[in-house]
């Protein structure tokens, strides 16, 4: 079973083509920020006909894995995580 949750991320896109994630929102207005980026691993898509990128991000100083998934043969790009209830702790409610 695929457990995906797409998120939309904040980015940083450098000039050499690298991109940092910074911020991921989920769909329930919950966020956090990222505060590190361990490790960076592009990887075949394990469903399309596509890549996907796996950023080993920091955040509320645990370690969690955000993907993202380049444009393929039947789906847009796009950011997501495998496990909500396993993500790192929330901003507070302002």
């Amino acid at each position: 079973m695929d457990n995906r949750e797409y998120v939309s991320v904040v980015a940083d896109y450098l000039p050499d083509g690298t991109i940092r994630p910074v911020l991921i929102a989920f769909a329930d207005d919950s966020a956090f920020t990222v505060t590190g980026i361990k490790s960076v691993v592009n990887m075949s898509a394990t469903k399309q006909n596509g890549t996907e990128t796996r950023y080993c991000v920091e955040a509320g100083g645990s370690e969690h894995y955000l993907f993202f998934e380049a444009a393929g043969q039947k789906n847009p790009p796009g950011w997501f995580v495998l496990d909500h209830s396993a993500a790192a702790p929330r901003l507070p409610d302002n």
